[in-house]
């Protein structure tokens, strides 16, 4: 304002000083010069003012920014060290990682030991994998750790590098709070960095002392790897000098047990948690085969068999048989499991089966087998021992000379037995065969060769009764649901069950034998060597423009399809089309699950099908895509059919007829005998199926005789002749129609004489009945008794007549002439 007030006075002397009478021209000039000088330098001040003050306002602007921006950042970085870096366990986590390759390392690397059993190797191996898969997660949730505290350290660094930080305000007040406000903010985000810093430092050197153990670690996973490929291309080698002088481990045979199964016991523990998913899994199926053969069973109770259904071996002990069947099918799934585990798993299906079959063999098979099983527990026991030893030398050589015994006596049995197993006579000689080998190369001080073929004969002679059992009992279920579908009104399956009853045919028992060679060289790692190009060639990633896939991908996308749409069939055959759910259904009131079959196999697809995408890596960004594409596809060809599926839907949700209805529909009466997604089946009372499209069906005028509730009326006209004492027969009718079994007493019958027709009077007797499929028996029945109480009583039931006149014509003499 004082500013404002000058400007004016200067304004009033300089328009006064203009106004004045000028003395001589060089005075007037003088005067103006000096003048206009005066104001140029004033608004030159002002300019320079008002710019130092606009420019102070933009820096206090960016400095208020960078402020808010590193008190944003500084807490950030608060929050992450709130959150911190537990060192704690990332070092507990090291130091067993450490502990766990110093044992396992122990007797395959050491020096002293001059001698590696393979079994060892392979422990050693699967092992040393889990170690450095344990070790690749620490170190990327150390990398990612390293990244998030960098991250916070460099957003704060960054701020702090702006040059508008440590610019000046111009004024002192205003530099002073500035100042106070910018040591609060630094203070602070230093603090905060020092804190970062060191711990990058902490996780830095954790991320050095893991990347060193991740290499100890590979190169020892490769070793070992080596040494089984070497173990196979080189000749064998002697690991005793004499029979009982071992040139070997120098440990006694207590801490050789203590070493071994902690080794093996440890191998067991990682494959068990890596695989939790696919164990978990096989449990799911387990417990759905038991659901389903206790169904079968179930069914088969209901039906005219010709055996006792205590005579199927595979539904006496639907859960043993569930395990043996989903164990020995789930086992191709493992991929290089320990020798605990699938011979483990052998051992318990083993033990399993042999209770099932107890009754199916005669004594001497039953009682072979039971010395085979224990045989094969002392056998899987001893191999859990890692290192050799000269007390196990001798005990390999007994078991060796067992098991020869026992397989001399399995042959035996073929020629006494009254029920030969045809499928041992060939295995029973290669268990002997192997078994006799391993004896020689014992005697002769090659220890490990010795026990690997020792173990590997009763495994085969084990692994082939598993497979070909298996097979047995599959097929034998098979069978006899064959049979229930067949006496569930399902005529598209005639199949006879006595060439069930024998022997299996002879590609199943190829498949057997298949098998038993895949799972029978799982024990020497002989396998890996041959099946990886194998395994390359479907694992490898092929690609189709952006599209990336293969063929393991495929093939389980084929399998999860298929076993959706099996599931689907099964739980709509339980619910719907067997014999047993037609009966649960035919009287049932309320809930009816056979309605909501559709719905179930829909959804059950519908999941199959998301599972099978997710399954292959499919994102579902292309699956909208494939759905968008199926949708124009649908708006211009497909009208009819989505037309018939959307009906379906509305069948399954409204309900207008559900299956075991009876039904009448463009000219056809039946029985409703399936609801499927595009059309239905009724079947007609002459037998015939008749598939309508759920479209027509609910286009079309539908007549449900059974919707809410089964009761139908019934009508018979008949008529009695004129002079009939028509009160009479109208209370004769009605007594039998009272007394009458089947006929409803509410609604309640009644009688109505409709006309006088041209040679009686017509009646129409009308009633009830609780089923209408039972209602046309019953009528025909009923015109039966009718017509007895008629003749009894002396009723006449007039049938039409006509009397005919015949008249003569006249005779002239015309006629008479022609």
């Amino acid at each position: 304002m004082k500013t404002f007030k000058l400007f004016i006075v200067i304004l009033l002397l300089f328009v006064t000083r203009l106004g004045a009478v000028p003395q001589d021209q060089t005075t007037e000039s003088k005067y103006t010069d000096t003048s206009l000088t005066s104001v140029k330098d004033y608004i030159n001040t002002l300019k320079n003012k008002n710019l130092s003050g606009s420019s102070d306002n933009v820096i206090s602007r960016r400095q208020n920014r960078a402020l808010i921006q590193l008190k944003s950042k500084t807490d950030l970085g608060k929050s992450i060290l709130r959150e911190g870096f537990d060192s704690v366990l990332v070092q507990t986590q090291i130091e067993s990682i450490i502990k766990l390759n110093a044992m396992t390392s122990s007797g395959v690397f050491e020096e002293e030991q001059k001698y590696v059993m393979s079994s060892n190797i392979f422990v050693s191996t699967i092992i040393f994998r889990e170690l450095l898969t344990r070790v690749e997660v620490i170190l990327d949730n150390l990398v990612s750790q390293r990244d998030k505290f960098e991250n916070a350290r460099l957003a704060i660094d960054s701020i702090l590098s702006l040059e508008v930080l440590y610019q000046t305000p111009g004024d002192s007040s205003a530099a002073m709070i500035y100042l106070s406000r910018l040591k609060s903010s630094y203070g602070e985000a230093s603090r905060v960095l020092d804190l970062l810093n060191k711990t990058l430092s902490k996780i830095q050197e954790y991320e050095s002392s893991v990347s060193t153990l991740k290499f100890e670690i590979e190169d020892k996973y490769l070793k070992t790897e080596q040494l089984q490929i070497k173990r196979i291309n080189s000749e064998v080698e002697i690991e005793f000098d004499s029979f009982s002088h071992f040139k070997g481990t120098s440990k006694s045979f207590s801490e050789i047990i203590e070493y071994s199964l902690t080794k093996a016991l440890l191998a067991f523990a990682f494959y068990l948690a890596n695989h939790i998913d696919l164990i978990a899994l096989m449990i799911l199926f387990v417990i759905g085969m038991l659901f389903y053969l206790k169904a079968l069973k179930k069914h088969l109770s209901y039906l005219s068999t010709e055996k006792s259904i205590t005579e199927y071996y595979a539904l006496k002990y639907p859960l043993f048989t569930s395990i043996v069947v989903v164990s020995n099918v789930f086992q191709f799934f493992y991929k290089d499991p320990p020798f605990l585990f699938y011979a483990g798993s052998w051992l318990l299906t083993y033990g399993f089966l042999i209770y099932v079959l107890k009754l199916s063999v005669d004594t001497r098979w039953r009682r072979w087998f039971v010395i085979l099983g224990v045989l094969f527990v002392v056998v899987y026991l001893d191999n859990l021992i890692l290192l050799p030893h000269a007390a196990d030398k001798i005990f390999v050589f007994v078991l060796a000379a067992l098991n020869m015994s026992l397989g001399l006596l399995g042959l035996h049995n073929q020629k006494k037995a009254a029920n030969k197993v045809e499928f041992l006579k060939w295995f029973l000689r290669i268990f002997i065969l192997l078994e006799g080998l391993s004896l020689i190369l014992n005697l002769f001080g090659y220890f490990n060769a010795s026990k690997r073929i020792m173990i590997a004969g009763i495994i085969g002679i084990v692994l082939i009764i598993l497979m070909v059992w298996t097979i047995k009992i599959i097929y034998k279920i098979f069978s006899l649901s064959l049979e229930v579908y067949k006496k569930s009104d399902m005529h598209s399956f005639t199949i006879n069950l006595d060439r069930f009853n024998n022997k299996i045919p002879k590609y199943l028992f190829v498949i057997a034998i298949a098998g038993w060679a895949y799972m029978f060289v799982h024990f020497f790692y002989v396998l890996q060597i041959f099946i990886k190009p194998f395994v390359d060639f479907f694992t490898g990633e092929r690609q189709i423009g952006n599209l990336v896939f293969s063929y393991d991908q495929l093939i389980l996308f084929i399998f999860i399809i298929f076993i959706s749409t099996t599931i689907s069939k099964i739980i709509s055959y339980l619910l719907a089309d067997s014999f047993v759910a037609k009966e649960k259904n035919k009287n049932k009131k309320g809930i009816d699950l056979s309605s909501w079959v559709l719905i179930f196999r829909i959804s059950i697809i519908s999941i199959g099908l998301m599972i099978a995408f997710v399954s292959v890596g499919i994102p579902f960004d292309r699956i909208t895509i494939i759905i968008s594409a199926i949708s124009v596809g649908i708006a211009f060809g497909l009208q009819t059919l989505v037309n018939n599926l959307v009906s379906g839907l509305i069948i399954a949700f409204e309900k207008p007829v559900s299956v075991g209805d009876i039904v009448e529909v463009a000219g056809k009466t039946g029985t409703m005998k399936s609801i499927g997604f595009r059309s239905s089946m009724i079947t007609t009372w002459d037998g015939s199926d008749v598939v309508i499209p759920n479209g027509d069906l609910l286009n079309q005028h539908l007549v449900n005789w059974t919707l809410g509730n089964s009761k139908a009326r019934f009508e018979i006209s008949v008529g009695v002749a004129y002079g009939t004492n028509l009160e009479e027969v109208h209370q004769l009718v009605l007594d039998l129609l009272n007394s009458y079994e089947g006929i409803l007493k509410y609604p309640p019958p009644f009688i109505v004489f409709k006309e006088f027709a041209s040679s009686s009077i017509d009646m129409s007797v009308r009633f009830w009945v609780a089923e209408y499929s039972t209602g046309i028996i019953l009528k025909s029945d009923l015109i039966i008794a009718i017509d007895k109480l008629f003749k009894e009583k002396g009723i006449v039931i007039p049938f039409p007549q006509q009397d005919v006149y015949v008249k003569s014509l006249p005779v002239n003499e015309e006629n008479q002439k022609s």
